[in-house]
Order: structure tokens, then sequence, then C-alpha cells
């Protein structure tokens, strides 16, 4: 197990790095931090909480009362001091990358929030990521052209994926919002893959607490509203190499299969537990969480949604019982086992509540994150598999990952066929997907300009 002084020490490393920067590119840049605080007594064996604030840009700290709603007014925090007796444990939570246009002046806000990270053995959140969204991922070719004509931005990002996530990144909001911007125009809440979700609920939040926000426009990038997905052959095979080294005699004498079986363990929990139970369409807790997202509804913006995915039917190519990919696991202690990764019906193992009439999500139009070479890396990686196909890899299949009716949160039970985006039933005022293809979750390009265009509509 983690100790938690071990988990302080990352996090204080990650907010020393957002804290080093005070330009990005040229443009005056700054940091804004939600924090819980704890202390650790000498006399204790585990620290104690003792409360959140938010430390402002300038390193003034303001107390948060509740964290799970949001305050309205702040006061002041009185700054933790190690003693003798005890020492103070800062644990920032969410982190406001503050980005300023040239002129210097922070008065038309763009939030981004950022998504998850999705490999085939799982979901999962790791802080520090400005860089990696800002440089490798090309949002540079966003927020840039918005920068240059007076938008800031501010890039929301976290390192914790709890319940507390919510009301925290809408108090983190809310104090940019009121404590920091100037003059009176309108704000834009923009929300990326899983940030999406955050995006929306932050806002209702804010709205059922009578908050009365600036904000314009809700813009949801390849979000899951109706779930995400990550081939299920992927989890049930995880899940029998598991089994099988869970049912062997002396594996935990023997280093090689101890180690295999601790790291199956973790792979197939992070398939089946926590993010993924909710957001996969396999998940057990997909059900009630979507259902509660849906009756939550959406906030009273202007609300546009762009999916990753196509609008024109076009298949990922990997119909029913495609073979992506077949590996040998050599394991000590049983021997030899073939194993085959193809795409399969899920309908047994759909667990959402929406119907459709079609269940190989593998194959649906949509963006894709799992690739042949990010399974031939996981391969490599694992001593114990050798002999792999990799026809993901050699055929350059992609398996979809968000559905573009799930981006779009259609109101249909056909995710396959094609769809004139001005008519299609959404909740959304205004839909964007792509033509011919399908393209990366990560992909920002394609739709840059119709981005910044919806920015704009924002006074």
């Amino acid at each position: 197990m983690i100790s938690f002084k071990k988990i302080s020490i990352v996090a204080l490393a990650l907010y020393s790095q957002f804290n080093l920067a005070s330009t990005v590119e040229g443009y005056p840049s700054s940091k804004v931090t939600y924090t819980t605080s704890f202390v650790w007594y000498d006399n204790m064996s585990h620290p104690i909480s003792d409360g959140q604030y938010i430390e402002s840009e300038s390193g003034q700290q303001y107390r948060v009362q509740n964290d799970q709603q949001l305050d309205l007014s702040y006061s002041s925090y009185p700054q933790c001091r190690d003693t003798m007796q005890y020492m103070c444990m800062p644990l920032p939570t969410v982190t406001a990358h503050v980005v300023k246009s040239r002129d210097g002046v922070f008065d038309k806000p763009v939030y981004f929030i950022k998504g998850l990270n999705v490999t085939a053995d799982g979901i999962s959140a790791s802080g520090g990521e400005f860089n990696k969204y800002w440089y490798d991922h090309r949002l540079r070719d966003v927020f840039k052209p918005l920068l240059e004509t007076g938008r800031d931005i501010v890039f929301i990002d976290y390192t914790g994926t709890d319940e507390s996530l919510i009301p925290q990144s809408a108090q983190l909001v809310h104090f940019v919002e009121t404590q920091m911007k100037a003059g009176n125009h309108q704000s834009t809440m923009m929300g990326y893959s899983y940030g999406g979700l955050i995006a929306k609920q932050a806002l209702n939040l804010m709205e059922s607490s009578r908050y009365n926000h600036e904000f314009f426009n809700y813009i949801s990038i390849d979000a899951p509203h109706k779930g995400a997905n990550i081939p299920y052959t992927i989890t049930d095979t995880i899940g029998r190499i598991k089994g099988r080294l869970e049912d062997a005699r002396g594996c935990s004498w023997i280093s090689s299969c101890d180690k295999a079986r601790k790291n199956a363990r973790r792979m197939y929990s992070s398939l089946t537990e926590g993010l993924a139970a909710k957001l996969l369409v396999t998940g057990k807790d997909s059900f009630q969480y979507f259902r509660k997202l849906a009756n939550e509804g959406y906030p009273s913006t202007y609300n546009v949604a762009f999916s990753n995915g196509s609008y024109t039917g076009t298949s990922a190519g990997l119909p029913t019982n495609t073979q992506m990919a077949r590996f040998e696991a050599d394991y000590q202690v049983y021997g030899d086992t073939y194993y085959t990764l193809k795409s399969l019906n899920i309908s047994s193992q759909y667990k959402m509540g929406h119907y459709y009439r079609s269940h190989n999500f593998d194959n649906a139009p949509g963006s894709y994150a799992v690739t042949g070479q990010m399974l031939q890396t996981f391969f490599d990686n694992n001593g114990n598999i050798r002999r792999v196909t990799n026809n993901l890899l050699s055929n350059n299949k992609k398996p979809t990952f968000i559905t573009t009716a799930s981006a779009l949160d259609l109101n249909t039970n056909d995710f396959t066929s094609s769809f004139n985006l001005n008519s299609i039933s959404t909740p959304f005022d205004k839909v964007y997907a792509v033509y011919g293809s399908n393209l990366s979750h990560t992909n920002f390009s394609y739709h840059k300009n119709n981005l910044i265009s919806e920015v704009k509509k924002a006074n």
C-alpha cells in the first residue's frame, strides 16, 4: 500500500511544478489551487483533516467551509506551520492553470476541464498534465488564437476522481470567476472526455446553489454522455488470466508468478472498479451513474457538443468476432495458454439503461483510444507474453472508445447509421462530428476552427 506521506510528496512535487512557470509561450500565467489540509501529530499513526482552502495566485489562502457544496463567500484561512508537535500536509487536489491574454487583463475566461488517461489496461487520472495537453495534444492550436484575441484560458487539472471532484472543481471555478475576473464579460465552460461530464455537473451545481453565474456556453468535447467502451474482450481476458493465477497453488512463493498475479489484479481492477465501473458501458455502476446524470439534466447555458467520431456511419472495421490479437501467456505454475482478443457483441454484458439495437461497441462510429501500438507496448512490457499476433497493429484497426451517439448524447437506439447533424434529436443546441472517418479521442485539430468559433459566441 502506498503511504500517505508518499502521496503527499508526489502531490507537493506536482504543486511545485505548477508554480515554477510565470509565462506560457509569452503569455502571463499563474496557478490557483484547491487544497485539502492535513495535520500529522507526532503521537498519531495517521494524519487528520484540517479543512480545505483555496490558495490564490498571490499565495493568500481562503477557507472552504464544505467540500460537498458550493460556498458563495470567502474568508481567510490561517496558514498551517510545522511545529515540534505536528507536521502540516497540504494536499492539492484541483489546480486552475490560468493563462492570460497579452493584455494581461483577466476578463474573458475560457475554462477547460481535462479528461482521463486511457490505456489497454484501464482508466486513470494523474496531475501535472497541462504541458501534455498544450503540446502533445496540440491544444495550443485552439488556445493561442483565443489568447491573441483577448480570451483567457483556465486549464483545470486534478489528481483524484472521487465524488468530491465535482464540488471542488465548481468551487475553484467560482473563486476564479468572483475573485479574479474583471468586468462583466461572459465566460465559457469547456470539458473534454470525462471533463465534459465534470463541467456539466459543475455548472448544474452552481445553478442549484443560486449563484448567478456569467457563463454563456458549455462546450462538450468527445465526452461519454452515454458511456465509454474499452473492448470487453480485454477485460474478459485479463479476468481469465487473473483467475488462473489466483487458483495456482504456490504462486505466492514464486516471485515471477506473485508479481504477475498482482499485476493482473491491478489491471482487472482498473477495468472494473472505480471510474471504469461508472463510465464503461459494461461497468457495474454505469446504470445508476448515467441515470443520475440524465435526471440532473443540462445547465441553462448555450450547449454545444463535439464528437471525434463519424456522423456518416463509418464503422471501425471490426465486425463481431473479428480477431484483434492472439498471444500465448506462459506462466510457470500452469503452463502455456493461448488467448484471443476479438470484437464482441456485448448484449449480455451491457449495463447501461439506454436501449440500443446493436451492442458491438468496438465497431461503432466513434473516436478511438486503444490502438495496435498501445496493445503492442502492453505485450512487450509483459515478460510472460509471447508469440503475439497483433492484427490491430498490422491492419491499422482501432476499436471505438466514445461512440458518436454517446459524445452527442443522441436520442436514438441506432448508433451505427448516418444522420443529419442539423436534425438529429439531442439535448444539445448544436452538435459537430466528423465526415467519413473516426479520429483519435485526443484529436483537437479537426474541430479547431469550430471550437474557436463557438467560444467566440460569448460576449
